[in-house]
């Protein structure tokens, strides 16, 4: 707001606009950020006839099943826009025999729902031909409205989940004054079978629920019992349950006639930002329900049917952008006599041309706006979990004769082997009373196991050197007082891993050459003593973040959801759909660049680089890692994006800070990868490299280029890109070092 508000865009905006033919440029413009663009006239559309329904409905078969694909895979925190022309061609619309299913004139949806949970977006235009759109996260309504329709007579059993989704809160019904009932939700349908009913079977008029239900209107003589249910649950269930937000036009279309419509939304997660344009005018719209605070992406396919015995669709686009004002106003076919037209509609048309510059011609102001987007979704609310309760009264539980379910033979009861340390008294026999078991002072395992795989991050073996088992098939440690002393020392610090991890760093064993020392060599040839210091490879995640630390990209941001740096492409469409959640969208900016624990894991698809690091899969608990030294591993190094990209940086960064003379950069960058100054030897062949690579890039300059990239990181001017590109390869040849990646 700050920068597009300050005078200097004004002066901008004229520069822009001074000799400019305007509406040219809207009309071009409308082509950019376009996902999808459909003439169904021209293009091919299948006609789908259910068995249930008398009437055809059209849907376009742009991609297979009769879809549009993840052309309309946003979150709310996307900017889109959907626009098409509709003819109505029957002014029967409302005249539909009762008996016929009724489906809306128009539906487009990209809306998951599983009788519980609906996620993504849907705009309809029913019957009385009104518009409506929703986002939504979470909106069980229509499966608890049908579930309680569909027995509005006799006795009710409520659905587990309804029923522990709104216990303990009230539901007042008020009848010409005085409280009907006052119930917790789960009796909702007591209420109902209580309410006086007229003889012809309807509801006579009610005041409506205090605090819960809405004024109905004084107009309305009666309710029959459907339409009670209907409107009560809609009530109780939207306030309580549902993440979503719904809008409603308040005025119907002109029956027989065509319309230009148009949906436009700004990402801002607020039924504010969903705006209704017919024919180019905004309309008014009530807010049915306003509250999404969670994602709305989906694995569905982008959906658009409409009811061919009604109306016609075509010129359907889908924009990946919120359009302003005066491309709608192109859009809808009000272009000619632009200037009276905005006048008539009170409209300064200025100003829209001066939004309209913002958006689309200011690169500036167009990198504030992604800046936004970021921060937006970074802004994430705390995600739901399931979580487990203890039962009132447990289950009990048997000793299985050789296994077989049906034949339990004695019983059993929680419990702690008393061999480790005595279940106290005083804890709660149940999962809080183990956790405190477990870090009991008394308890000699958990502080024990804690430190001695700390042990193991920093000198590739552990005091135990079997991590996972400290029990009879396990390994003695090779310093036990040590052992003990480093627990105690943990546990009296309040477990403090930082105080620990500080204590191992600063220590003499930790600090000393990993170079072999003749005299302790015989006694200590495995180094299990640790006579010497330890030369271990770092961890895949060390790796990455270590290169990512000297090229000065890594971002040390904390928090925050999962980024998805670089992966193949295509990797994750063996197994998952590729639309929605699931679909892998490459991070932007920074975020590519953010430490490894921030990384999209899934377990399916874990990624490729750090598995052939050796990272492991986590489809099982891992508490030690393999180790190993394939090719695979320096191909990564040498060709994955992520370390080309660092490869790039480090080179600017030897340019830039590390000297005047080439011997001086490479001395830079050596130091910096392995926090010591490269020998003679050394020196020599990084020289040798870089003038081999210089003359090869000097003879293939399209190759420089394409090294390189647009990512010149700040350098101001290039005099060789065969210099700049040489300099990469020197760097990619540091980051391969065995130095670069090993500690010690």
């Amino acid at each position: 707001k700050e920068y597009s508000e300050h005078p200097d865009r004004n002066k901008d905006y004229e520069e822009w606009l001074d000799n400019r033919p305007i509406e040219k440029t809207i009309k071009k413009n409308l082509d950019k950020g376009i996902a999808k663009h459909i003439f169904v006239k021209k293009d091919n559309y299948k006609l789908y006839k259910p068995d249930s329904l008398n009437h055809g409905i059209e849907y376009l078969e742009d991609f297979p099943n009769g879809n549009l694909g993840d052309v309309g895979d946003f979150s709310r925190h996307d900017e889109f826009s959907i626009s098409f022309t509709l003819n109505l061609i029957n002014d029967m619309i409302n005249n539909k025999a009762s008996n016929k299913e009724v489906v809306p004139i128009v539906s487009m949806s990209k809306l998951f729902g599983d009788e519980i949970l609906n996620k993504g977006y849907s705009f309809t235009i029913n019957n009385e031909l009104k518009f409506s759109g929703r986002l939504s996260h979470k909106d069980p309504r229509e499966y608890h409205k049908s579930y309680f329709m569909e027995r509005v007579t006799g006795e009710i059993e409520i659905p587990l989940d309804f029923r522990d989704s709104l216990v303990n809160k009230t539901c007042e019904i008020i009848w010409e004054g005085d409280t009907v009932s006052d119930t917790i939700l789960t009796n909702v349908y007591e209420v109902f079978k209580r309410l006086p009913f007229s003889a012809e079977g309807g509801l006579y008029p009610w005041g409506g629920a205090k605090d819960y239900i809405d004024e109905i209107n004084g107009t309305q003589t009666s309710l029959t019992r459907r339409q009670a249910i209907s409107r009560v649950l809609d009530e109780i269930i939207e306030r309580h349950t549902g993440d979503f937000f719904k809008v409603e036009s308040l005025m119907p279309l002109k029956s027989d006639s065509s319309h230009h419509i148009l949906i436009s939304y700004n990402g801002n997660s607020n039924p504010s930002g969903l705006k209704i344009f017919v024919d180019g005018y905004e309309q008014k719209k009530n807010i049915i329900y306003n509250s999404l605070t969670q994602t709305i992406i989906n694995d569905q396919k982008f959906l658009l049917t409409y009811d061919s015995s009604f109306c016609e669709i075509d010129d359907f686009r889908i924009y990946k952008r919120s359009l302003s004002g005066i491309e709608i106003m192109f859009l809808s076919g009000r272009s000619s006599n632009m200037y009276e037209k905005y006048t008539e509609g009170n409209i300064d048309i200025d100003s829209d041309h001066r939004d309209f510059f913002l958006k689309n011609f200011d690169p500036s102001y167009q990198h504030l706006q992604k800046q936004l987007v970021r921060w937006k979704k970074k802004q994430f609310p705390v995600p739901e979990t399931m979580i487990m309760e203890e039962m009132e009264v447990a289950n009990d539980t048997y000793v299985l004769d050789r296994g077989v379910y049906n034949s339990p033979k004695k019983k059993v009861s929680p419990g702690t082997p008393n061999s480790i340390a005595p279940f106290p008294k005083d804890y709660p026999q149940n999962r809080l009373g183990y956790a405190y078991w477990l870090i009991d002072k008394n308890n000699p395992l958990t502080a024990r196991v804690t430190v001695n795989r700390y042990w193991q991050m920093f000198f590739g073996n552990g005091i135990v050197s079997t991590p996972d088992d400290f029990g009879n098939q396990g390994s003695l440690p090779t310093h036990p007082e040590l052992l003990d002393w480093l627990a105690v020392d943990f546990i009296e610090n309040d477990w403090d891993v930082k105080n620990y991890v500080k204590t191992i760093t600063m220590s003499a064993t930790y600090r000393q050459s990993s170079k072999i020392n003749e005299q302790y060599y015989p006694v200590d040839p495995t180094n299990i003593f640790l006579s010497r210091g330890t030369n271990n490879r770092l961890s895949a995640e060390m790796i990455r973040d270590h290169v990512l630390a000297i090229s000065g990209l890594l971002n040390e941001e904390n928090g925050g959801p999962p980024v998805k740096p670089y992966q193949p492409e295509g990797l994750c469409r063996q197994i998952t759909p590729p639309v929605g959640q699931h679909k892998y969208r490459q991070s932007e900016g920074s975020d590519l660049h953010r430490r490894s624990l921030y990384t999209y894991w899934k377990r399916t698809i874990p990624p490729p680089s750090m598995i052939t690091m050796d990272a492991s899969e986590r489809n099982k608990c891992v508490v030690k890692r393999q180790v190993t030294n394939t090719p695979l591993q320096a191909l990564i190094l040498m060709n994955d994006p992520q370390y080309v990209e660092a490869s790039q940086s480090l080179a600017y960064k030897m340019m830039k800070n590390g000297g005047e003379s080439l011997i001086d950069q490479i001395k830079y960058g050596f130091k910096l990868a392995t926090s010591r100054s490269p020998n003679n030897l050394e020196l020599e062949r990084l020289t040798t490299i870089y003038h081999k690579q210089y003359k090869f890039y000097s003879n293939h300059n399209k190759e420089a280029i394409k090294l390189l990239g647009t990512n010149t990181n700040g350098l101001e001017t290039i005099s060789s890109y065969s210099d700049v590109a040489a300099f990469v390869m020197v760097a990619n040849t540091i980051i391969n070092l065995d130095e670069t990646v090993r500690k010690g």
